[in-house]
Formats: structure tokens, sequence, C-alpha cells
């Protein structure tokens, strides 16, 4: 069992990366190099912008077959995980604490499927925490901050 958690965390933070690379950044990029990009190409370098127009198709190709993987990956997750909230909260100037809270259906030897909040933490330093907790915490002083890993990804996912 403990390596099956480490699995879905470790899935957890790769799909998190990844998601947030593959399918929030991609169509914004898209979308800047068919308004912007490829009109000033025709326009200034027209004898460049096929080629460029085919490099970006075989990048479009490959992006997109990262993001089904992506969500793919995420659905099945979902399966067994059920929940999972990252609390960071400041306990000094320079200790952060992550405490990753995460509810997993595990199958129990008759078929059943029952929860089980399963609880990790670790110490960080501030240059470990994430843009958006840094902010609010020099902004605005929060000191604690929860993120639900899986209402976020999800919405994520489902925006494309």
């Amino acid at each position: 069992m403990p390596l099956d958690l480490f699995l879905i965390g470790l899935i957890t933070a790769l799909g998190g990366v990844s998601a947030a690379a593959a399918v929030a950044l991609w169509p914004h990029l898209r979308e800047w190099c068919e308004d912007s990009l490829f009109p000033w190409l025709e326009k200034n370098l027209p004898q460049l912008a096929p080629h460029v127009r085919d490099a970006f198709a075989a990048i479009d190709d490959a992006v997109t077959a990262v993001r089904r993987a992506v969500k793919q990956a995420w659905r099945h997750l979902r399966e067994n995980l059920l929940k999972q909230v990252v609390l960071l909260q400041r306990e000094s100037s320079s200790r952060w604490v992550r405490r990753v809270t995460s509810w997993v259906a595990k199958v129990l030897e008759s078929g059943r499927r029952v929860p089980v909040q399963v609880v990790t933490e670790q110490v960080c330093c501030w240059e470990d925490l994430p843009a958006e907790v840094r902010d609010e915490w020099l902004r605005q002083g929060h000191a604690r901050q929860e993120i639900d890993v899986t209402k976020l990804r999800d919405r994520e996912l489902a925006a494309c």
C-alpha cells in the first residue's frame, strides 16, 4: 500500500505540472500564434511562414497527444483519488510546512471500496513555495493557505 500511495502522489505532482503546461498554456500560445505571429509572418516574412506553420503543426500534434494523455491519466487517477488538499502554513520566517491530505479509495479483499485518509507533511523553504502563496504572504500576510488540488485540476482539465 505505501508504494501505491507514493505513486498516486507522484502521478498527481507530475500530472499537475503537465496539466499546467500542456492544458493551460498551449491554447493561449496557439491563439497568439493564430492572431499575431502567423499574420505577421505572412506580411513580413512570407518565405518563412509556411515553414513556421509546418513546425507549429508538428508541435501541436505532440502537445495534443500529451494533453490527451494527461486527461486520461487524471481520469484514471480520479477513480481512486477522491480528494487531495494541500495546506501550506508558515511556522517561522524561513520555515513553512506543506501538509498534503489525500482521500483515496482502498479496495478491500471483499471488493468493497472504502475511503482512506493519508496525510504527509514536509518542511519547505520559502523559494519552494508556489508563487501565488509567496505573493499572498507578501501582499496580505496570509500565513496559511489551502489548495484543493483535485478541484483545481478538475477545473483545468474540463476547460479544454
